[in-house]
């Protein structure tokens, strides 16, 4: 299954201090092909910064620049797992 990731799952699987995080961080290393829109990044980076700090953010885009996490265009993959039926899984909180 494919999982959609949000930016309020994406932030509790980075904050190590958020209720959520051991639950999400587990869900984000054991999905296989996860869809990380780019178009989440600006709200997620706000967010890094806001409640965290500048080098979790650093570390973060270092980790998305690399490939750990890859970027997609939301429109063309999300038309293309509608298209063809495919289960979708969204995660969000």
């Amino acid at each position: 299954m494919t999982a959609l990731l949000d930016t309020g799952f994406l932030l509790a699987a980075i904050a190590a201090n958020d209720d959520m995080h051991e639950v999400c961080a587990l869900a984000l290393e054991e999905e296989p092909d996860p869809l990380l829109p780019y178009i989440v990044l600006p709200e997620l980076a706000y967010l890094i910064v806001r409640d965290l700090d500048i080098p979790t953010l650093i570390q973060f885009l270092r980790s998305v620049a690399a490939g750990d996490l890859p970027l997609h265009r939301l429109t063309s993959n999300v038309q293309q797992i509608l298209c063809n039926n495919m289960p979708m899984l969204v995660l969000t909180l």
